[in-house]
């Protein structure tokens, strides 16, 4: 019987019992094995009708919306779109 196990959390798998875990980062995981499988794509979605249409049109626009985040960083969103500081939940934009 095989485990696969696709989390954000980094758990000993020898403990967990788990056979095979996809995990997104940079793969120098004490005690594991790790293979590159592809690179992510970070976009910026929203629905047509937010902010009564008006989209934002720039990363500053985007910067300065409401956002929802994710358990991921806006940091290299951040610095390909140019911005001089990283989005942050709760913090200051």
């Amino acid at each position: 019987t095989l485990r696969i196990q696709a989390s954000l959390t980094v758990t000993s798998l020898q403990q967990e019992g788990i056979d095979i875990a996809i995990r997104m980062g940079q793969g120098n995981w004490e005690g594991s094995e790790s293979h590159y499988l592809f690179s992510d794509e970070l976009i910026v979605v929203a629905a047509p009708g937010y902010n009564g249409g008006v989209l934002p049109a720039t990363p500053s626009d985007i910067a300065k919306s409401h956002l929802i985040f994710s358990m991921e960083s806006w940091k290299t969103w951040c610095v390909n779109a140019g911005l001089e500081k990283e989005i942050v939940p709760g913090g200051e934009r």
